[in-house]
């Protein structure tokens, strides 16, 4: 084994001691500010703190597949595109089960199945499958019963939504298997964590913060009659009306609309 080799399985070692210490955390800050929310606020993070990684390897001159051409930067967003949507909607799986009463632990294990799953899609890639990694799979299977069927509850949807995440981080890490060898790591990784982050922001407003969101659309509902109003104003009387300021107008109609609620009441 080379020292390549071995700072390779380093990293990976960490990473995954990240990975497994980050579940504790997904279920404290999933449950304080809510799933999506969660999700979206950590990739969009994610994606501006390689900002910075990405300038300083170009400007080490550490970025080998660094796009030089316009083929390279459509083959780098489509693979960020693909890369990101499939993360999407893995780690938002992922974390709904979590909210849904999956422990960390269970969570944890449920996860990593994406581990035996990539090798087994890649069958339908023409790619082998040794013997060991039936062996796992064997080994996993086992797990999962006395995880999940041995619980007094049973088999729960949460535990549905995560293997449902351990199959979407399979395809997800396919895709990276793809396109990681033919763009940089870097952008690639930068580009998927911003896609997943704007995805995640839809239901983020929709979801977590749907009163929000309603209040968000009810401002502009109002500001869209109140220039209606504005419009009707200035057309009849723009003799003696010779100016209105148009934030104005939202609070004559939502006094005039309290008006109108105030005759109905008294018939």
């Amino acid at each position: 084994m080379n020292n390549k080799t071995t700072r390779n399985s380093i990293l990976l070692l960490v990473t995954a001691a990240v990975w497994g210490a980050a579940f504790v955390a997904q279920t404290v800050g999933g449950q304080t500010i809510g799933a999506y929310s969660f999700n979206c606020v950590r990739c969009i993070i994610g994606a501006l703190v390689l900002i910075p990684v990405m300038k300083f390897l170009d400007k080490k001159d550490l970025s080998p597949r660094k796009p030089q051409t316009k083929e390279d930067y459509k083959l780098l967003i489509k693979g960020g595109i693909c890369c990101g949507v499939a993360l999407c909607i893995s780690t938002n799986l992922q974390q709904v089960g979590i909210l849904m009463g999956a422990s960390a632990g269970k969570a944890g294990f449920l996860t990593a199945v994406y581990i035996l799953l990539v090798p087994i899609l890649g069958l339908f890639l023409h790619k082998k499958c040794g013997i060991n990694i039936w062996f796992a799979v064997a080994l996993a299977l086992v797990g999962l019963y006395f995880l999940c069927m041995q619980d007094k509850n049973g088999f729960q949807p949460a535990d549905l939504l995560l293997l449902c995440c351990a199959l979407g981080f399979s395809i997800q890490i396919l895709f990276v298997d793809y396109f990681s060898p033919k763009v940089d790591g870097v952008r690639l990784s930068m580009i998927q964590f911003l896609v997943t982050g704007l995805l995640t922001a839809i239901p983020m407003f929709t979801v977590d913060m749907q009163h929000s969101i309603s209040g968000l659309f009810l401002i502009f509902r109002l500001l869209f009659r109140g220039k209606s109003c504005l419009t009707y104003f200035a057309k009849k009387f723009t003799s003696s009306i010779r100016f209105v300021h148009v934030t104005k107008s939202p609070f004559i109609f939502e006094q005039n609309a309290q008006s109108k609620n105030r005759v109905m009441w008294e018939k």
